[in-house]
């Protein structure tokens, strides 16, 4: 039996190169051959009879490598690239073949989804990734999860063969990560009144507490549980996109650090003062101890929802649009936007982030992060940015997958499986179609 997809690594969900959450393939065989089960589905892949006789606890617990052979020779890039590999299973022998160490890793990771009680089904697999950046994004701002959760949720990404963790730092839920220069920012950011968000956000509590205080919520990572996340990842080629909010969503720096804000005081905003060249200083020194933890080539600076109302009645803002020659609210964002940018260039660094960047005439090495859907993710691609299409209308986990009155509470809107079972991450031409139907099946 021989399946074929035109794609790579699978049905991956994403548009403009990138890839934010995977889709199921599920192949069933004849009895004799049994049925197999790889996602994402490999681009091409026969199924032979018989099995390799393993016992799956001992693959699992011994690892691949004592039961394969592995051939990695970068010979063979030109034809699988950095993350293809190709595997051959017979009743006698295990080859994975790849051009490197990444190709074997993603090799191996089939190889776990194939194992059963029976051993792992004869195959010949030949698989490259249709998309270099295949991602999760997590919160841990309004929900705090420890080191070894994330380690955790780092694992089944690997096993899925996800390879981009953007770790969304900070925000107004909470500042989560050790920086030297401004330790306030954990002493008083990292901790809140309650845990629940409707409570705080919602119900407009929105109070801090200092560190220590008994029953706050919240936490941050030390620079030393950072490293140790970091190294974890890479041993499952995952790389690690730390966000840092930049211009808004940052209520929480403005406890320790009210100079920071237009009005000079906690609790008036949560949008930096532009007119104030602290801003851009504090940015830069946050984002070089950032730099220094994180090898990843991308840095993530959010960018997106600042509200400009405090802006508006700012005279250092004020002076800073009249000297700079910024004629609106807008082109103040993109003024901050762009002294990132470069400052993050000059660290060798790339910039992305929210889809409201798209605004500004960004470097060729920047990305657009498109949250808010096709229109946005149209926008950014038409002006020639490369684009990570993330629709919150079916890529949010928070969403509602059934009506509401049988789930937890959500964040909003009605996004079930198939909803995101069903987005095309391309144009569906002929040589590119191979999205899902109404009825779920892979055309």
């Amino acid at each position: 039996m021989k399946i074929r997809l035109l794609s790579g690594f699978g049905k991956w969900i994403m548009a403009g190169g990138y890839c934010y959450c995977l889709v199921a393939g599920l192949v069933a065989c004849t009895p004799d051959r049994g049925q197999v089960n790889v996602i994402p589905l490999p681009n091409d892949m026969e199924i032979k009879e018989g099995f390799f006789e393993i016992d799956s606890t001992r693959f699992v617990n011994e690892g691949a490598d004592k039961f394969i052979t592995c051939h990695i020779d970068s010979a063979s890039y030109n034809e699988l690239g950095d993350e293809g590999y190709e595997l051959s299973v017979s009743s006698g022998s295990v080859h994975l073949n790849a051009a490197t160490g990444k190709g074997a890793f993603y090799g191996k990771q089939t190889l776990k989804q194939l194992v059963s009680s029976r051993g792992i089904p004869c195959v010949e697999i030949k698989d490259t990734p249709r998309f270099g950046y295949r991602g999760l994004h997590v919160d841990v701002s309004r929900h705090f999860f420890p080191k070894e959760e994330i380690m955790k949720l780092m694992d089944e990404m690997a096993f899925y063969k996800l390879n981009k963790f953007h770790f969304h730092l900070t925000d107004n839920g909470g500042w989560r990560i050790q920086i030297d220069k401004y330790p306030r920012l954990t002493s008083m950011g990292a901790f809140r009144t309650q845990c629940e968000w409707v409570e705080w956000w919602d119900k407009k509590d929105r109070t801090y507490l200092p560190e220590g205080t008994p029953n706050a919520y919240g936490g941050y990572y030390t620079k030393e549980d950072i490293r140790e996340i970091v190294a974890y990842a890479e041993k499952r080629c995952i790389e690690v996109i730390p966000e840092i909010e930049f211009p808004a969503h940052s209520d929480e720096v403005f406890v320790g650090y009210p100079e920071l804000c237009c009005m000079g005081k906690p609790y008036a905003g949560g949008e930096f003062c532009a007119g104030n060249e602290q801003t851009y200083t504090f940015m830069e020194d946050v984002l070089t101890e950032v730099i220094d933890l994180f090898p990843s080539a991308y840095i993530h600076i959010g960018g997106d929802e600042a509200r400009k109302v405090e802006w508006k009645n700012c005279p250092k803002c004020r002076a800073l649009m009249t000297k700079e020659g910024i004629k609106d609210w807008d082109e103040l964002q993109c003024y901050m936007i762009e002294r990132m940018e470069t400052f993050l260039t000059s660290k060798g660094k790339k910039m992305i982030g929210w889809d409201e960047i798209s605004k500004n005439q960004l470097l060729p090495a920047s990305t657009v992060v498109s949250y808010r859907g096709q229109e946005f993710a149209s926008y950014a691609a038409n002006k020639g940015y490369k684009v990570v299409f993330t629709p919150g209308a079916a890529l949010y986990f928070d969403w509602y997958q059934a009506t509401p009155d049988t789930q937890p509470r959500a964040m909003t809107g009605y996004s079930p499986i198939k909803k995101m079972y069903s987005i095309c991450p391309v144009a569906t031409t002929p040589e590119s179609a191979v999205c899902n139907d109404d009825s779920g099946k892979v055309s």
